[in-house]
């Protein structure tokens, strides 16, 4: 019988001569066996042996012979004991003292099932070896830290990239602890993030600090870190380490230039703001001048002059109109220009902007038309701000309106009680679903082919949008190309005495560990309208959340510290958090038990997907948008 091919290097201890033919019968060629009569001289051989047979008559202490065996012996070794004349007594003391077999006499069958068992082992222990050592070597190569450290905070074991990082040997590190790494001003930080991994036994958490270099170098890291447990009982971690410092670095040089360039945008909304006395004066006297000098040649009889001196008075005039917009849009980001709150008719309102824009739709052969409520009542506002937002809009629809109709309708806002909207509908040109997002930026149209045939500078939609900010409400926009478009302008019936204030606005806290997210998320819904406050976990989430509570919340889910499970779990927690509507927004294919979890908890789930491209965020601000509706508040 031959027990197929696994060479193996085999030592026999024994006095009996039977036991050397029938191993080598059942092995063939396929091993090379040692007989010795003295255990001494098998532990002195020099060759090591994957199989020891041992004669039990040769062992006469056999827990101390197994145990010295087993100490000296390679990790793939394996150890019978044979037994010429077995007993059970004798078979349960040999396996307590730890062998891995017996053969039980001098028994052809038994000693072939035996070897064959152990020649079965011996082939999984050298196959698992070779895998151990396989991966052993690919943790080795890692570009990343891979590290584990025991309960102490000592490091056990380090990979070769280790020494890269820190420019310490492996011998060094693995004196070392792991905070001795990191910079001293954080380490009370770091050693209080993973306290609180430990003491809420959160399995793995990612955070990121600073550490100091044997040559003194800072350098920053992104460590994770799995926590090994037996059970209950703690075991010490193990832990992936990036290098990030190059990207730290980048996010620094981003920042200080963000910086700059607001401060230098600040400098010219400042500059702009205080010219507004030198750039008015001449142009008031060229505008004075040009109408004096028109009255004068129709008087004097001078028809020659007229039509240049009406231009000049026009194009003064226009001038005027653009500086004025500028130097507006100037004073509201430098805080220079307040609401000035008053009481007035909504019908004498409506009155004097259709009286202000009606010869516009008439030009382009527009029908106008003018819907208001019944008894529309009063309105405490800024009426100036509000009367020049609508003439804005207005003008916009009869420019973009040829031979169409144009309708104003103002009603009270079905959604929410104690607001007006006022509605301007067209059936112009209308606007691209992905231009729509451009609209009320500084200096910028929807189409750059409209600049040439329209005019215009794209300042009238982003003052507007900035006024009816400041008044407390915002404006909304719905078109299509070739099917005109519709501007909503929604606004508290009483404008709150702050609302200029950036705290009037509709408050979204976005909770994301990605910075670059949060970016994304803070401009796309500041642009439409609300406050919005980041927070690169959920613990500074729900430290924000004591502060001032949002009327809504963007959450992820996979985040360090806190993740956004337990967030939801926190936020129903408290009384005065429970009912803030929760967006969720995450990358992770959700399980049916993540499902379950959140069910009832958020109001609803949105897939981040690999780019968060418009169509990602037209959802998110649709969502929030809805959020608020229901709830009565915001925008």
């Amino acid at each position: 019988m031959q027990l197929g091919y696994f060479y193996m290097h085999i030592h026999l201890i024994t006095q009996d001569r039977r036991l050397e033919p029938l191993v080598r019968e059942l092995f063939t060629d396929c091993c090379e066996v040692a007989t010795f009569v003295r255990l001494e001289d098998a532990l002195s051989h020099t060759s090591a042996a994957e199989l020891m047979i041992v004669d039990r008559d040769l062992m006469p202490h056999l827990s101390a012979s197994i145990a010295a065996l087993k100490s000296s012996a390679p990790t793939q070794q394996h150890l019978l004991v044979y037994l010429a004349q077995p007993d059970l007594d004798q078979v349960q003391a040999i396996f307590n003292a730890d062998a891995d077999g017996c053969l039980l006499g001098f028994e052809p069958d038994q000693i072939r099932a035996a070897l064959l068992a152990a020649q079965h082992q011996m082939r999984n222990k050298s196959e698992l070896a070779t895998q151990f050592d396989h991966y052993r070597q690919l943790v080795e190569d890692a570009s990343a830290v891979v590290y584990r450290a025991n309960p102490m905070g000592y490091f056990s074991y380090v990979n070769e990239a280790a020494t890269e990082l820190t420019g310490y040997t492996k011998e060094e590190i693995l004196r070392m602890k792991f905070v001795d790494l990191i910079k001293p001003s954080w380490k009370r930080k770091v050693e209080a993030f993973y306290v609180i991994q430990l003491q809420s036994q959160q399995r793995e958490t990612v955070f990121e600090f600073p550490i100091i270099t044997k040559q003194g170098e800072e350098k920053w890291v992104e460590q994770t870190v799995l926590l090994l447990f037996d059970g209950e009982k703690y075991q010490g971690g193990q832990a992936i380490i990036h290098d990030i410092t190059l990207r730290k670095q980048a996010e620094q040089t981003l920042k200080e230039a963000k910086k700059a360039a607001e401060a230098a945008s600040m400098a010219k909304s400042q500059f702009l703001a205080n010219m507004s006395h030198e750039l008015r004066t001449p142009l008031n006297a060229i505008i004075g001048y040009s109408e004096m000098l028109e009255e004068e040649a129709v008087e004097q009889g001078h028809d020659l002059y007229i039509d240049d001196l009406k231009r000049i008075h026009r194009s003064g005039k226009s001038l005027l109109n653009l500086i004025n917009d500028v130097l507006d849009l100037s004073k509201i980001e430098t805080g220079q220009i307040k609401l000035t709150l008053e009481m007035f008719d909504l019908e004498d309102l409506v009155t004097n902007v259709v009286s202000s824009v009606s010869h516009l739709a008439a030009q382009n052969g527009n029908r106008f038309q003018v819907e208001l409520a019944p008894e529309p009542g009063q309105m405490h506002s800024d009426m100036a701000k509000l009367q020049q937002t609508l003439l804005n809009l207005l003008s916009n629809a009869c420019k973009f309106t040829e031979q169409g109709h144009i309708r104003f309708r103002v009603y009270p806002c079905n959604m929410r009680q104690g607001w007006v909207c006022f509605e301007v509908k067209d059936t112009g040109i209308g606007i691209e679903p992905d231009q729509i997002d451009d609209l009320f930026k500084e200096f910028v149209q929807a189409d750059g082919s409209s600049t040439r045939k329209y005019g215009g500078t794209g300042l009238g939609l982003a003052l507007s949008q900035k006024y009816a900010q400041m008044m407390g409400g915002h404006i909304s926009v719905s078109s299509m190309p070739g099917e005109g478009s519709v501007f909503t302008l929604h606004l508290p019936l009483n404008a709150p005495e702050a609302a200029s204030d950036l705290d009037a606005l509709p408050q979204v806290l976005v909770v994301d560990d990605d910075p670059a997210m949060r970016e994304l998320l803070e401009r796309a819904l500041g642009r439409a309208g609300y406050q919005v406050t980041g927070a690169e976990n959920g613990r500074l989430g729900l430290d924000l959340l004591k502060q001032s509570p949002p009327g809504a919340i963007l959450l992820d889910l996979k985040m360090p510290e806190v993740d956004g499970f337990t967030f939801v779990d926190e936020l129903h927690k408290h009384d005065d958090w429970k009912h803030i509507p929760v967006v969720i927004i995450t990358s992770k294919d959700l399980t049916r038990e993540d499902r379950q979890r959140l069910e009832g908890q958020v109001a609803k789930v949105l897939p981040k997907g690999a780019d968060p491209s418009k169509g990602f965020l037209k959802r998110v601000k649709r969502s929030i948008e809805d959020l608020f509706q229901q709830t009565g508040a915001g925008v």
